[in-house]
This record gives C-alpha cells, sequence and structure tokens, in this order.
C-alpha cells in the first residue's frame, strides 16, 4: 500500500485491516504525511489539531478507528491517530 499526503493517513489508519486481509507480505509506505500544528494567533489555538478533531468528529461519528493499537493507545483523543 502506498499513500502520499492525505492518503499517508489513510494507509495508516487501515494498515492493521489490509495485513489481515492477507497471508502474504505486507509493506506499507507513508510519502509526505507531515502536518504542523502551527497556533492560529488570531483565535490562539493549535490549527491542524482542531481541524483533526473535527474529522475524527465527522468521519468516524460512533463508529471505531480501524487501526485498533492507535485507537487503545488514544483512547479519549483518537484524533491523534490522524496526527501522525
Amino acid at each position: 500500500m502506498v499513500g502520499s499526503f492525505n492518503a499517508g493517513i489513510g494507509i495508516l489508519a487501515w494498515s492493521d485491516y489490509f495485513k489481515a486481509q492477507t497471508n502474504g507480505k505486507f509493506r506499507l509506505i507513508a510519502d509526505a504525511t507531515l502536518f504542523l500544528n502551527a497556533m492560529n494567533f488570531k483565535h490562539n489555538e493549535p490549527r491542524i489539531e482542531n481541524r483533526m478533531k473535527q474529522l475524527e468528529k465527522f468521519t468516524l461519528g460512533n463508529a471505531s478507528f480501524p487501526n485498533r493499537a492507535c485507537a487503545e493507545a488514544n483512547p479519549n483523543e483518537v484524533w491523534k491517530c490522524l496526527f501522525v
């Protein structure tokens, strides 16, 4: 699996699921998945962190995050799994 930019987050999130679908070798390459959590000085809050929280709320709702290990490591802050 290969993903660049936002797709890099997607393949990291779904890697456990896809790996479980095969008995063969599994390779994952996430390229250019870099988000800097710069402050929004107008509102004095972290810009990317807030967007990742919104993304978690809109995309997951009541569903569980596909990368179980990351979700278990961040039970109340699953948005951190999107913030690689």
